[in-house]
């Protein structure tokens, strides 16, 4: 078997009829399957996939990575890909992505994604996030959104799999990252639903995936926060907030600790630049180490951030001074 398309449903009677029957009709010559794991819906999602689906599996618990899971638990192909209900395939597009693992380095990969609503006011937030991805692609930090993932299934068994932890995509991307190659592709496509945007707005969303990450990272914030999983709860925000800004001011004393001892190391040359105003310089030296860390897909920064933010400082300084030799300004 060459691939294993594995779809994890609840509730989904809306899209999952569109979802499989843009599997069902690729044109390729492959061998592939179409496995669904529910979580016992109580609509018509099963009558529905049962006439594309070639198996359908039921899980107890209804978490997407457990779900996703037990279909690759359940699959028998070389390739798997996971995909949402409400994601649908352009024709070429198995064939085009089993073509990519022709490369014997790619261990994993995700295609970019139009929004299939056709609203002109998305337009802007998909161009902005398939430039973002593409650009931590290119970075070797390549994010695999659950849209669309393809995995080697020996890969995929390897790591064991999903996480059951909100955002188990971003956590499957950070566990893959440093064990071989990952892209995110820009020259093929899915389509996807923005019904996440419809619901929440472009900032509901936002907040939305910052909240969830954050309990991936953080677990005992999990019932403090309104998005804590793929389910909204209402908890007391302001504990929550109360408690993740101790979190952040606990960390960002540490860092300015050492931001400052690190200013103190530097040449003289560049202290001299900095004598005037060294509490700017040292927000400018966490903005940028903030940036390193979202580059390295990790949330907290850490001192190699700082020291590659001062390194970088160093570097310009020195270019600067050289410049001004040669010039002899």
């Amino acid at each position: 078997m060459d691939i294993s398309v594995i779809v994890p449903t609840l509730n989904e009677e809306a899209y999952i009829g569109d979802c499989l029957r843009s599997v069902r009709d690729q044109k390729t010559d492959l061998e592939y399957e179409v496995i669904l794991c529910d979580g016992r819906s109580g609509d018509r999602t099963v009558e529905i996939a049962q006439e594309y689906a070639d198996r359908i599996i039921f899980s107890e618990k209804r978490s997407v990575a457990v779900q996703r899971n037990l279909g690759a638990e359940a699959a028998q192909g070389d390739h798997l890909l996971f995909m949402d209900a409400d994601t649908r395939l352009p024709e070429d597009y198995l064939q085009t992505a089993h073509g990519k693992f022709e490369d014997p380095d790619l261990l994993a990969f995700s295609a970019s994604f139009k929004f299939w609503e056709g609203s002109k006011k998305y337009l802007l937030p998909e161009k902005i996030t398939n430039s973002y991805f593409i650009f931590k692609s290119n970075l070797g930090a390549a994010t695999l959104p659950g849209f669309n993932i393809n995995i080697r299934r020996a890969v995929f068994q390897s790591v064991g799999g999903f996480k059951d932890v909100p955002l188990e995509d971003v956590d499957l991307s950070i566990t893959l990252a440093p064990i071989g190659k990952t892209r995110y592709f820009g020259d093929f496509y899915v389509y996807t639903s923005a019904r996440r945007l419809e619901k929440m707005g472009v900032l509901g969303t936002i907040k939305y995936y910052v909240e969830v990450d954050l309990v991936r990272k953080n677990p005992e914030f999990k019932n403090l926060m309104r998005y804590n999983d793929y389910v909204r709860c209402r908890k007391n925000l302001e504990d929550c907030a109360e408690k993740v800004s101790l979190l952040e001011l606990s960390r960002d004393v540490a860092l300015r600790k050492y931001i400052n001892d690190g200013i103190e190391g530097l040449a003289e040359s560049v202290k001299q630049k900095v004598k005037e105003d060294k509490e700017q310089f040292a927000e400018d030296i966490l903005r940028v180490s903030r940036s390193i860390a979202d580059l390295k897909m990790r949330v907290a920064v850490d001192r190699g951030d700082v020291d590659g933010a001062l390194q970088m400082i160093k570097d310009r300084v020195e270019r600067v001074r050289q410049l001004r030799e040669r010039l002899k300004i």
